[in-house]
């Protein structure tokens, strides 16, 4: 079972590429990380599917349309830039609270 399911996922979009450079081992992906709070505590972002990667904009405030596509990965440097960018303006409890009954998986 484990060796079918290893193989059946080797080459989609989330580990189709050298190890940690896949979006669920490796730090690039701006989606699927953590980001320092204003106190110096981190919250988990793991918005991996299109519905909480929009709770988690539509939270953060941030204009969906003016963002680089959540899959273009030569952009997620400057994605994950706004997002820290945000997540670095308040502490981490005030994130906790904003995000606590949505599906943003923050």
């Amino acid at each position: 079972f484990w060796r079918t399911q290893t193989l059946g996922i080797k080459d989609s979009p989330i580990t189709g590429h050298p190890r940690g450079c896949n979006t669920l081992d490796g730090h690039e992906c701006p989606y699927y990380t953590c980001y320092q709070c204003s106190d110096s505590k981190y919250v988990a972002v793991g918005a991996l599917e299109p519905a909480f990667y929009k709770a988690l904009i539509k939270g953060l405030r941030l204009d969906l349309a003016s963002l680089p596509k959540q899959a273009d990965r030569a952009r997620w440097p400057e994605l994950r830039s706004k997002l820290a960018d945000c997540f670095a303006q308040h502490p981490r409890d005030h994130w906790a609270k904003l995000f606590e009954a949505t599906d943003a998986c923050v």
